[in-house]
């Protein structure tokens, strides 16, 4: 009961702070009077384009998902893993903190691989701690490229150092849960098979998915090109990580409202991007991951093989665990709570 009211207040929490955010936004009379003929000069070849880039985003974080799979020992064909990744991140992206998507994928394995609960909670760890090891490479080396030119204002020059410390404490948090928390002893860290290959091939997937994240919203952003200014690739590959860092902290609903208030900011002040474009991109860029997100919930209706109704059910403590299954959850549930302080970034991809 406790921790159902933790959870309804922080979605209380997450949805006011979005609330707030969107109606700042619609006050400001200039912004609303762009929208409209903003929309109408809107290049729908453009829009195709975010929407097919963005689509490489998934693409690329499912090879990273079965990669970790296979170094784990969990064998699964590459459908069942595509479709499983899908439905968690239908979950995070549209059903933020009701069920978390991250949870669901371990709860997947942990009932189809019997045993490897503990297996099943690392992998998912894992998987989202190289999600911010990608973001340190590939964002923080454009920040930091561009330093001088995010500090032209005073304001993005804040912003651009407090991401520099958020990231470097999540990167730290996630070291130490991964070491510490997870307790690996040397005989069983080294029955996963996480070579150098597998490490680097990781690294690489995640690295050019933030790339095409970045591509989504420039092309998004191309898309009005006749209204006014537009960002170049490279400004946008320098603002993205920023972005998309506040948006993975949970202090708004999917980030709506934190997303379109940051660009405004960003685009306005350093590109001269007129501030109804700037918060479409940033709304554009929510919907497109949304729209791939919908495949998570064909899957998630379509896929009665995988009684997803079941095992939610059990996660959400409303069902009873069979005596045989007991230790699994057990295990499953304790390294769920030891993940409490690694939580706060997992949304980093």
């Amino acid at each position: 009961m406790r921790d159902r009211v933790k959870q309804l207040g922080k979605l209380l929490l997450q949805g006011a702070v979005s609330g707030a955010l969107i109606f700042w936004l619609v006050s400001n009379r200039d912004l609303r009077q762009q929208l409209e003929p903003a929309l109408a000069h809107a290049d729908w070849v453009w829009l195709i384009a975010a929407f097919l880039v963005y689509g490489a985003v998934e693409f690329l974080g499912a090879i990273r998902w079965q990669l970790f799979l296979r170094a784990f020992g969990f064998r699964l064909s590459w459908w069942d893993a595509t479709r499983i990744l899908l439905i968690g991140i239908f979950f995070n992206t549209l059903l933020p903190g009701l069920i978390a998507g991250d949870a669901l994928r371990a709860m997947y394995l942990s009932k189809r691989f019997a045993g490897k609960a503990a297996d099943a909670v690392l992998v998912v760890f894992v998987e989202r701690f190289f999600g911010l090891i990608g973001l340190f490479v590939a964002g923080v080396s454009m920040i930091l490229w561009r330093y001088r030119w995010l500090h032209l204002s005073a304001i993005t020059g804040h912003l651009t150092d407090l991401t520099l410390i958020v990231v470097g404490i999540g990167l730290v948090a996630a070291v130490v849960c991964l070491l510490a928390r997870q307790r690996l002893s040397p005989t069983r860290a080294r029955n996963y098979r996480l070579g150098s290959g597998v490490l680097l091939v990781a690294l690489l997937t995640t690295v050019a998915a933030h790339l095409c994240y970045a591509g989504s919203f420039y092309c998004s952003g191309e898309a009005f090109a006749s209204y006014g200014p537009t960002a170049s690739c490279l400004d946008m590959l320098a603002i993205t990580p920023i972005v998309n860092t506040f948006t993975s902290l949970p202090i708004s609903f999917s980030g709506i409202g934190v997303r379109e208030s940051l660009l405004q900011v960003f685009l306005n002040d350093l590109c001269g991007v007129p501030i109804g474009v700037a918060v479409l991109i940033g709304s554009l860029g929510f919907v497109i991951r949304a729209l791939w997100a919908m495949l998570g919930c064909v899957f998630l209706a379509s896929c009665h093989r995988l009684q997803w109704r079941e095992w939610t059910e059990q996660l959400l403590g409303h069902r009873e665990t069979h005596p045989a299954q007991a230790s699994d959850h057990a295990a499953f549930g304790e390294l769920c709570r030891q993940r409490g302080s690694a939580r706060s970034i997992r949304e980093s991809t």
